[in-house]
């Protein structure tokens, strides 16, 4: 059996509700009520989606443009908040994204995973209405609020890169591969 990897990346604008410790994924505390405590947290630019492939267009937009990826962290954290591990990390110079749909340029603030009990579900993001295991959001906040704690007060203020992941079995292995899709340049 041949393995098979997966990659796709879901780029989405949108405030970021993840600063709070009272949201769920499950009754009242489930993303159908995060709008109660959290005004930013409804419409078309919140997490979590469910992209339908019938319903997705194909635009052009210029290539993203990704800046100083290649940095080796000089120290990084790791905080477990009680819903996911979130990954900090120092750089000499951050990375930043900018291009495609951005009309700024976005700085990395932290990256963190959603996972489930099984290898059938836990990202929060869907393709039509299917689950993935595993699902990275990589957050930038827009430099021109000059922080993160002012940007995530703006609908413009964030932007989150999301890889979401399969597994599949190989040959008494498992393999998690990715294959990079997007044409963006490093800079």
């Amino acid at each position: 059996m041949d393995s098979k990897y997966e990659f796709v990346l879901v780029f989405s604008t949108l405030l970021y509700a993840g600063h709070g410790q009272d949201f769920g994924y499950d009754g009242n505390n489930g993303p159908n009520h995060w709008g109660e405590k959290y005004q930013h947290c409804v419409g078309k630019h919140q997490s979590p989606i469910n992209i339908e492939e019938h319903n997705v267009r194909q635009v052009q937009l210029p290539s993203m443009v990704f800046q100083n990826f290649n940095q080796t962290p000089k120290a990084f954290a790791l905080k477990n908040n009680g819903h996911t591990v979130i990954t900090t990390m120092e750089t000499d110079k951050k990375p930043v994204v900018t291009g495609g749909p951005l009309a700024s340029d976005y700085e990395f603030v932290q990256l963190h995973f959603h996972w489930g009990a099984n290898d059938d579900e836990g990202s929060e993001n869907t393709i039509n209405n299917n689950s993935f295991p595993l699902e990275l959001h990589m957050v930038f906040y827009d430099k021109d609020y000059g922080s993160f704690e002012e940007a995530i007060e703006h609908p413009d203020g964030l932007t989150v890169l999301s890889i979401l992941f399969s597994i599949e079995r190989a040959a008494r292995t498992w393999v998690v591969c990715l294959k990079p899709t997007y044409t963006g340049r490093e800079e």
